[in-house]
């Protein structure tokens, strides 16, 4: 395995290591730059928009640290091993995906039972309100034909009354009084 090249900016009163970016902070891991260019460019960027100090601190008093890195084999897991893992959180993930499913459902379910409790109260409520007022209506009965208010008699609303003028009830236009 080959070793590879990592760089980090560095100031060197407190170790914090540079975030990097167009406004660079300080911070406890900072940026890897993985080529020694990349952090030439990047420093040449920042001198370019403030090129008395870096992040607030003097040129002088930052380093460009290089880490040496070497990968090591740790373990090493046959494909088959792998291939299990994957399926059983692919299978995990599945049955996780029906519970969810399962669980909306029955939300909507609960939902929709309590839709329809309320519509069945507003239902029995109109119901009722019918029946008590059937029952009103029943309630009035006559013993005798007597007991029937009159009808109101209809008018006639083609019929036009005239003013009478003479007191003494005779009419000039009638046509017993022209004679």
């Amino acid at each position: 395995m080959r070793t590879r090249k990592e760089f980090k900016i560095r100031r060197q009163s407190d170790g914090q290591f540079s975030t990097g970016g167009a406004s660079p902070r300080w911070s406890d891991t900072g940026k890897i730059w993985k080529a020694r260019a990349h952090v030439t460019n990047h420093l040449h960027l920042v001198m370019q928009r403030n090129d008395e100090t870096y992040a607030g601190t003097d040129y002088d008093a930052i380093d460009v640290v290089e880490y040496d890195i070497c990968p090591v084999e740790s373990s090493v897991s046959p494909l088959l091993t792998l291939t299990r893992v994957v399926e059983s959180h692919t299978e995990e993930r599945q049955r996780l995906a029906e519970e969810r499913q399962l669980r909306a459902q029955e939300r909507r379910r609960h939902l929709l039972e309590e839709e329809i409790a309320t519509l069945r109260k507003k239902l029995g409520a109109i119901t009722l309100k019918e029946e008590q007022q059937a029952e009103a209506a029943d309630g009035v009965t006559f013993d005798t034909v007597a007991d029937v208010p009159p009808a109101a008699e209809p008018v006639d609303e083609t019929e036009t009354l005239q003013p009478c003028d003479e007191v003494d009830g005779s009419d000039e236009d009638s046509p017993s009084s022209q004679e």
